[in-house]
């Protein structure tokens, strides 16, 4: 057997056993209306169980989320001693997100608990050619606003656009920000001779909003590490940026995937 078809038949299985049992359950009720019966009690129990499992553990993320959150994280780094020598680069991929998205997000950065001077932030857009010429030339305007309204506020703001710069190169978010950290390591870090050990990096989307006190978690987090550099960090994401201004289905994803991350986070 070819591994295509092998692929396309274990990818098949999972939604051919949801519609035979849809199926069957419909079908089975006038043939044999008590095996059917017997299955959606089995059925409700096991989604009993669950539900119960699933809200448990959401219970005790969120109850570590409160406490965690109660912390001054800050004054515990500034406690530690020698957090004045790690750096944060921000690397923040971009494709067709307005000028507005943008500002909300560097809006939010500006507006942490941390030494802002601390951070280099890097938006790295897609081209043209893969994102559309008036896209690019939007990013390029827009930036130059963000760059006099925030610039000041970090240590280094910049805006690249990502080449097309290898034939075959898959396009997405990976290649774009691989380009900018490699473009940010030749003309900023090795230009300055910034120790790499110090350079703690945040790898975002454009819309991130970062909670005030993430990046003082996040160091502290580092400089408590047994090995650091052996490290990388998950936060707990909330879908909830601009929840008010989403259509209601999107609301409803949102909130469910946001229930679901937590609960994954408190699970063993």
């Amino acid at each position: 057997m070819k591994y295509k078809t092998k692929y396309r038949i274990l990818e098949i299985i999972p939604g051919a056993t949801l519609w035979l049992t849809f199926i069957l359950a419909i079908v089975l009720s006038f043939i044999k209306p008590l095996w059917v019966i017997y299955f959606i009690i089995l059925y409700d129990l096991f989604w009993f169980i669950r539900i119960t499992y699933f809200v448990t553990y959401l219970f005790i993320s969120w109850k570590k989320y409160r406490e965690t959150n109660k912390t001054n994280w800050f004054d515990k780094v500034k406690q530690l001693g020698g957090w004045e020598k790690y750096e944060h680069l921000i690397i923040m991929a971009t494709y067709r997100e307005s000028y507005k998205v943008l500002r909300t997000t560097l809006e939010g950065l500006a507006n942490i608990d941390y030494d802002t001077k601390k951070l280099t932030v890097i938006f790295t857009r897609e081209c043209a050619e893969r994102a559309g010429t008036e896209y690019e030339e939007e990013f390029l305007q827009g930036f130059e606003k963000l760059k006099q309204e925030f610039g000041h506020k970090f240590k280094r703001l910049e805006g690249y656009i990502h080449p097309m710069v290898e034939e075959g190169e898959l396009a997405g978010k990976g290649a774009n920000c691989t380009w900018a950290i490699k473009k940010v390591q030749k003309e900023i870090i090795d230009a300055e001779n910034i120790p790499y050990e110090n350079i703690i990096v945040s790898n975002f989307d454009s819309a991130t909003m970062t909670y005030s006190q993430y990046f003082s978690r996040l160091t502290y987090l580092w400089m408590t590490a047994e090995n650091p550099h052996r490290h990388s960090y998950q936060p707990l994401t909330l879908y909830n940026n601009n929840i008010w201004d989403a259509p209601s289905f999107a609301r409803v994803t949102a909130n469910s995937t946001t229930f679901r991350l937590m609960m994954e986070k408190a699970r063993p």
